[in-house]
Parts: C-alpha cells; structure tokens; sequence
C-alpha cells in the first residue's frame, strides 16, 4: 500500500509539471570568440569542451556563408585535436574534396585556391563554403591539425565547368587533338551537350572518372526535381546521397585505421537535428544519432543562430521572425555567444505533451528546437 502511494503520488507531481521561460535560463551560459587570437573563454565553452570530449560525433548546425563562423570552426580545431576527433566533414562533394586537398598539398595554397575561384566563380562559388580568406585559414589550420576531410553533399552546379576541364585536360594528346571541341559541346543545351559531357567522362582512363560521372549526374537530377518543385523528393534524394557518402567514408576509414572515426561535422543545421529534420525529413543528423545509439557512442546536435541581418544597409532584427525560438533571441548579447542547453527539457516534453492540460510556455520553435537539437549556441553576429 505504501509503495502505491509512493507511485501515486509521483504521478501526480509529474502531472502538475509545467515548462516556464524561467527554467531555461537556469541553463544558459556564454562565451567570447577572439577573432585575432583565436581564442574561446567563457563558461559556455568550458561546458563545451566537456561535451567535445564526451562525444563520438559533433555535429554543429551552422548558418551559410559566415567569416565568423568559419572562425570560431578554426578556433575549435585545436580543442577537437586534444579530444581526439580526426574528421571533418563538410557539405561538399567528394570531387570538390580531392580539390581542395589538391590545393592543401601545394606550396602555395592560398594563391591556387584564390585563383580556382576567380576563374570558376564568377556566377557562383565552385566550392560552396571555401571561398574566403576565413575559409582559407580554417581549412589551412584543419590540415595543421591533422584532420581528414571528409564531402558528403551532392555537386554543385557552380563547379560542375572545374571538374569537366579537369577530366577533359587529363586526356591524352592524341584523343584531345580528336576532340578539340568537347568542352564548348558540353556547355550547350539538349542532347548535344549531353552527349559531350558524357564522352569527356567515358574517354577519360582515370579509375576515378566513371564515379565522378556518376556523382555529377545525381547532382544533375537533384537540381532537376528541386527545379521542377518536388522538393521532398530532392531533399530525400539527397540526403540518401549524404548517408551513403558517409558510410563510404567510414567503411575507408575504419578498414585503414580499425578503430572508428571521431568527427567533427559543419553542415547546414538543417541537416543536423535529430528525428524528423526542419525540412520535414529524416536527414543525416538522424542518422548519425541513430548509428550512435547503436555502438553505444553518443552525438552531440549543435544549432547555430543569429539574431541581427543586414539588408541593403538596414539592419534587420529576426526576433519574431518565426526562423529561431524567440526566447533564445531574447538573450542576445553584442559580444557574446549564448550557449542554451535543451536536453533537460527532452523528457519533460515528450512527458507533458501527452497531458492535455499541461501547461507549455515555449514558443513553437523553441519546441521543436528542443525535439530536433542539443544544444542552440546564438551568434553575436549581424549577419550580412
């Protein structure tokens, strides 16, 4: 009788549970980003260092085209060293990997990679992600840090002109001197320029040209049926590509070093989020918690946010903007970086959203923030 007053009245205490604003700041924290030094301080990194040692994979969520976020990747490059990470994988493509590391193993690096993308990015970036001088040096401190990198994304079509000279300039003499004009060919519209851009491929003698042919005809096909508007279509195609690039990699990487990798991930945040993704998918991020779970590892799921975007010279506030909870926006800070850990509130979530009368004070994307992601880290940054 005792014992079922005991679970009674737990039960009750569970059922009168609420999710009040209050209780997320209990778990905030900051830090500040040395841009210069490249320094982190702060107890929000002190808790992340920690999370860094105590997890198999980190996969860090970020916003595109960042100076300031490729910063703060290189100043964590070191910390991910001592904690034993040896991977870095990126939303590119295998083909626009071996580039850049193409461009790592030279001498003078940052003269060839700012020379591949003044002649091949004049529309869009070759290489999405890699085109600035912060990008250069992380990717310059990755190397120094002995990380491989890993590309799991589809092509993308700004680079598609790079790797179709690069196999046609492969060719020997005697078959260029053959097919003096199969690069123009392939540039044109209809079968004309598909059957070009299929025999550069087909007449090269690299072991690799079959597979990168076929990469560039799946990112051919996703860029179609995103074009045509079957976007859960292109977005589930596509992240079965990201699956099975990574699990390519793994399969190299763990019958070369017999142990598994431990990586560290910067990709979209879209890909990034556990369950069902903000695209309404079950992305990579899923995945890599998933294969997690069952070695018994852990994945740590990391959301980047911004608050301040700039748009021709207005500075623009998303407060309310529906994009990121509204209460992590509210802490923003000029100088620091706001660190809400949202795993406490994972259970009693999932708890009180089976109770009709619970009472819920977090916005919709707080919600759904806290089903998909870890950790949300807000950015100081006005985003241009």
């Amino acid at each position: 009788m005792k014992s079922f007053i005991i679970v009674f009245l737990s039960f009750i205490t569970c059922y009168s549970q609420e999710l009040t604003k209050t209780e997320l700041l209990k778990n905030v924290k900051s830090f500040t980003l040395d841009t210069i030094n490249y320094k982190i301080e702060g107890d929000g990194f002190e808790f992340l260092k920690q999370e860094i040692n105590q997890n198999q994979y980190f996969l860090m969520g970020e916003y595109h085209n960042s100076s300031l976020v490729s910063k703060l990747t290189q100043s964590l490059f070191p910390y991910l060293k001592n904690a034993n990470y040896n991977v870095w994988i990126t939303e590119i493509s295998p083909t626009s990997v071996k580039k850049l590391n193409s461009f790592l193993d030279s001498d003078d690096f940052t003269k060839k990679i700012t020379d591949f993308n003044k002649k091949y990015g004049k529309n869009n970036s070759p290489i999405p992600f890699f085109s600035s001088q912060a990008d250069y040096e992380m990717l310059l401190t990755s190397r120094k840090n002995n990380f491989e990198l890993w590309g799991l994304d589809q092509h993308y079509f700004g680079g598609f002109q790079f790797v179709i000279d690069d196999t046609y300039n492969s060719l020997d003499a005697q078959t260029k001197a053959k097919y003096p004009t199969l690069i123009e060919d392939s540039k044109k519209q209809g079968d004309e320029g598909d059957k070009a851009f299929m025999k550069i491929f087909d007449l090269s003698k690299n072991k690799l040209a079959k597979k990168i042919k076929a990469e560039m005809l799946a990112s051919a096909s996703i860029y179609g049926d995103y074009s045509a508007g079957n976007y859960f279509e292109n977005n589930t195609v596509r992240s079965t590509l990201m699956k099975t690039n990574f699990y390519n990699y793994y399969n190299d990487f763990t019958n070369k070093y017999k142990k598994d990798p431990k990586a560290f991930f910067k990709f979209g945040s879209n890909h990034m989020a556990k369950g069902v993704s903000p695209i309404g998918i079950m992305d990579l991020g899923d995945c890599i918690n998933q294969m997690a779970t069952l070695k018994n590892q852990k994945s740590l799921h990391v959301q980047l946010c911004y608050r301040y975007e700039k748009e021709k010279n207005e500075m623009i506030d998303r407060l309310n903007s529906g994009v990121y909870p509204v209460e992590l926006l509210e802490l923003y800070k000029e100088d620091n970086w706001i660190v809400l850990d949202l795993r406490p509130f994972h259970a009693k979530l999932y708890n009180l959203q089976l109770k009709k009368d619970a009472k819920i004070e977090f916005s919709k994307e707080m919600i759904e923030c806290i089903k998909q992601f870890d950790i949300l880290i807000l950015s100081p940054e006005k985003v241009k």
